[in-house]
Order: C-alpha cells, then structure tokens, then sequence
C-alpha cells in the first residue's frame, strides 16, 4: 500500500504525506476484511481471455488527469 501510496503522490505531484493510522479508525467498529490477500487474474484470462490492456502507471495518470480537470467545477460549486 506504501508503494501505492507513494505511485499516486509521484503521479500527482501532490505535496501530501502518508499517514498510518489503526485499521478500527479506517473502517470503524465491526468490519471485516479477510486477513491476507493475493491478488491474480489468471483465472479470468483462463475462463474468459482477460487480459488487462493498461499498467498501473497508465490507470494512476488518467484518473490523476481526469480529478485535475473536475477540480474547477468542484470549486465553482463550493462557491
């Protein structure tokens, strides 16, 4: 997650710091998460030939570019 983290701060070229905090402050009283996770798409490029056609890299520049575009509309509608 850190180096996630760090991915979007670089992309962005946000000044923001990465901030741990206690999992019961992040999801609150109650919530379940499974404990360890392993991501892997092999099954669905088995069973249905998905085969992801952008990197990371490539997703984490066009959301950054599409939230950097609605910005002056989010602040025109604070005003």
């Amino acid at each position: 997650m850190n180096a996630l983290a760090e991915q979007i701060i670089a992309a962005t070229g946000s000044r923001s710091k990465i901030k741990h905090i206690p999992y019961v402050e992040a999801y609150g009283e109650g919530f379940e998460d499974m404990e360890r996770r392993i991501p892997n798409i092999n099954k669905a490029k088995e069973w249905f030939g998905f085969s992801p056609r952008h990197s990371l890299e490539q997703i984490i520049a066009a959301v950054a570019a599409e939230q950097k575009a609605e910005l002056p509309k989010a602040n025109a509608a604070i005003v």
